[in-house]
C-alpha cells in the first residue's frame, strides 16, 4: 500500500486495543481517558482539523493511545516545562465509529 502500513502484530489485537485506557497532559492538567469511552468522539477520540493535516483531503483522527506520560522521563523531558504530552494513533475518519458500533454489537468480546 501507498502508506507502507504493515501488521506487525495479531490485527484482533489492533481491535482490541481500541479498548484500553489513555493518559495525557492537555494545558498542565492530566487527561484520563477509560478504555469504554476512548472511542467516543470529543473524549479519547479527536478529528484533524483542515489545519493541522498536513494533507487536507485525507481525513484522518486520532485517538488517545495508552498513557503518554511514561515518555516525559524516556525523552528526558522536563516535567515542570510541559503543558501538552499527547501520544495517538491515526486512523482514517469513521474508524471509531465502526469500531464502537462492532464493540456495542459484541463482535469484539472474547
Amino acid at each position: 500500500n501507498q502508506f507502507g502500513y504493515k501488521f506487525s502484530w495479531s490485527p484482533m489485537g489492533v481491535l482490541r486495543a481500541s479498548g484500553n485506557d489513555a493518559t495525557y497532559l492537555r494545558d498542565k492538567k492530566v487527561v484520563k481517558v477509560d478504555g469504554a469511552q476512548l472511542l467516543v468522539d470529543g473524549v479519547g477520540r479527536h478529528r484533524l482539523s483542515k489545519m493541522t493535516s498536513p494533507y487536507p483531503s485525507l481525513n484522518l483522527e486520532h485517538l488517545a493511545n495508552r498513557d503518554s506520560l511514561k515518555y516525559l522521563d524516556k525523552y528526558r523531558l522536563n516535567k515542570q516545562q510541559m503543558e501538552n504530552m499527547y501520544r495517538a494513533t491515526l486512523r482514517y475518519d469513521g474508524f471509531s465509529d465502526i469500531l464502537y458500533g462492532c464493540r456495542v454489537l459484541g463482535l469484539l468480546d472474547d
